[in-house]
């Protein structure tokens, strides 16, 4: 019996494959795709996957993003999610492999100079259906956003409607960290993160919720014991 050798193996393998798979735009699959718990669904149908509709009950996570171009192993969140690529064969290729194997070729060598064999972007699409997180990021690691669809009454908060003094700020946020570590504690080892999320969301995102009301939501998972006073 003869072993169909696919173009993915031999450009593994080196050779004048390399220079035939990256001729061309390289197609990815389309189903790189992130579980979030503030992730809906409508990202599967966007993509042209499955449907799981029964997936956010089941598991309390949605499909909040899709890694649309990621070959960069030196950011975590690239490297644990990394794009495939679906050569001409129909067999299939890391991206990050296919750049150590030929990234000169993908890059050119101008960009291939600068960055080596990464692609030192990380393109998503997001599927938004609850609160998201603050997203914040240290100098030189800027974002842009673009939004393609919005449901009516959906909202985007940027920055702060008054002045602020960025070391009072910076007291605050590490006060507030500090609080939330603290309540952790008294919540049981075995809490579910994603049922904590999902009892949670609605109420941080009204921003006249109070201290007693998110204490209410949480009394099911406190310690034995715990009284008000620790609160």
């Amino acid at each position: 019996m003869t072993t169909r050798i696919t173009l993915a193996q031999r450009i593994r393998d080196g050779g004048a494959a390399i220079q035939a798979a990256t001729c061309g735009i390289i197609r990815l699959a389309p189903n790189n795709l992130v579980e979030r718990p503030w992730g809906g669904l409508r990202m599967l149908d966007y993509k042209g996957c499955a449907p799981l509709p029964d997936q956010k009950q089941a598991t309390g996570m949605g499909v909040g993003e899709a890694f649309e171009t990621a070959a960069c192993p030196s950011d975590p969140e690239s490297a644990a999610h990394p794009s495939v690529a679906i050569l001409s064969d129909g067999s299939e290729i890391a991206l990050p492999d296919l750049m150590a194997c030929a990234g000169a070729l993908v890059l050119g060598p101008s960009l291939y100079a600068q960055c080596g064999e990464e692609i030192p972007l990380l393109p998503k699409t997001l599927d938004i259906a609850e609160l998201l997180s603050v997203q914040a990021h240290p100098p030189g690691n800027t974002e842009l956003y673009v939004i393609i669809d919005a449901e009516p009454g959906a909202s985007i908060r940027l920055g702060f409607r008054h002045s602020i003094d960025a070391a009072s700020l910076r007291a605050e946020l590490n006060a507030g960290r500090e609080n939330q570590l603290r309540l952790r504690e008294l919540l049981v080892d075995e809490l579910d993160p994603n049922a904590l999320h999902a009892c949670l969301a609605p109420l941080l995102a009204q921003r006249d919720t109070g201290a007693a009301e998110v204490t209410a939501a949480l009394r099911p998972w406190f310690r034995p014991g715990t009284d008000a006073a620790d609160i």
